[in-house]
C-alpha cells in the first residue's frame, strides 16, 4: 500500500465478501444504489482507484460510471444492444463495500466474438459526456442498405452488394 498526499493509503485490491471476487483499479463492478440514488437498480462503473477511508474505516473507491443508453439524454435507439453501456465522464467516490459483483465490459468487437454472453458481460463503444450530452466518437459506422450502426443482438445477413455479415 502506497500513501498519497492526503495521508490515505492507496489500496491495490478489495475482495467482495459475498462473491470472493478480487477487484483492482481498472476492473468493472456492479454497485448497489446508495440512499441518495433515485433508482433501485444496480449501477455499473469502472474502478479508477481505491484508498483507505478515514470516515467509513474502510475502502473508498473512485469510480467512473457507465450509462445504459436509456439513461442518456438521447435515450435508447434501435441500434443499441441489450448489453450496451456508455462510459461516462462522471466520477464519484463510493464505498467498496457497495460492490455487488465484478462484470466485464468488452469492446464491441470483443463482445461480437463471444459465443455466448454471460450475465456479467457487457460492451461499450461510446463515451458519454454528461454535461454536454454528447458522445465520443460522435458518429458510428453504418452498414448496408439499412444504414444503421451494428447491433450485436440483430443478426446481419450476407449482402450481395457489400458482402457485410
Amino acid at each position: 500500500m502506497a500513501e498519497n498526499n492526503h495521508g490515505k493509503k492507496v489500496v491495490d485490491s478489495f475482495t467482495i465478501r459475498e462473491t470472493g471476487e478480487v477487484v483492482r483499479a481498472g476492473d468493472c463492478v456492479a454497485i448497489r444504489p446508495s440512499m441518495d440514488d433515485d433508482h433501485e437498480n444496480l449501477s455499473l462503473a469502472r474502478v479508477e482507484k481505491m484508498e483507505t477511508c478515514c470516515e467509513c474505516r474502510g475502502v473508498a473507491a473512485q469510480v467512473r460510471w457507465y450509462y445504459q443508453p436509456w439513461q442518456t439524454k438521447h435515450g435508447s435507439r434501435t441500434f443499441h444492444g441489450k448489453k450496451e453501456l456508455h462510459l461516462s465522464d462522471r466520477i464519484d467516490t463510493r464505498s467498496a463495500y457497495t460492490f455487488e459483483a465484478k462484470c466485464v465490459v468488452h469492446t464491441l468487437k470483443e463482445y461480437s466474438k463471444l459465443t455466448t454472453a454471460q450475465p456479467e458481460d457487457f460492451f461499450c463503444r461510446l463515451e458519454y459526456k454528461v454535461d454536454s450530452a454528447t458522445f465520443m466518437p460522435d458518429q458510428l459506422s453504418v452498414y448496408c442498405i439499412c444504414e444503421m450502426p451494428y447491433n450485436p443482438d440483430v443478426p446481419m445477413i450476407l449482402c450481395p452488394g457489400c458482402k457485410e455479415r
